[in-house]
């Protein structure tokens, strides 16, 4: 055994120590490769390490931890948003069915003012129809 593992094996020993100490529910896997595009994370409760040195493995152990334990704390606002979201979506949705069913409605009245047949209007013959102004008069009063 080299002298690296028996160092990554004890380092890990002590990260993992640390998460039990504090209660964080993940289980560290310390596996150093520098093709990696991040220096850890954590997936299915496994927090991969990928720093090839010692000590950058620790401070991104340390950053993993934070981010943990940051994401419970603002677990209630992404629930939050995530609900109103919701909300408004079955309001928009509501809302564009109700448009929907609108539609043929506005239709219908489109084809029945197409087919409509123009409706002449001609003016009363009683003379209540003032010719200047085409307001109407009072009409006269019989008594």
């Amino acid at each position: 055994m080299s002298d690296g593992w028996v160092v990554s094996e004890c380092l890990m020993r002590q990260m993992q120590e640390t998460l039990v100490r504090l209660g964080v529910p993940l289980t560290v896997l310390w596996t150093p490769n520098p093709n990696e595009a991040v220096h850890g994370e954590i997936k299915h409760k496994i927090l991969y390490i990928y720093d090839l040195r010692q000590a950058d493995a620790l401070a991104t152990f340390m950053h993993e931890i934070i981010e943990f334990k940051l994401k419970e704390v603002t677990k209630v606002y992404r629930t939050m948003v995530n609900c109103l979201i919701e909300g408004y979506e079955k309001l928009a949705y509501s809302e564009k069915e109700e448009f929907i069913e609108f539609l043929p409605k506005l239709m219908d009245i489109q084809n029945l003012a197409g087919s409509a047949v123009e409706l002449s209007i001609t003016p009363p013959q009683d003379g209540t129809l003032n010719a200047e102004d085409g307001k109407a008069k009072p009409a006269k009063r019989f008594s």
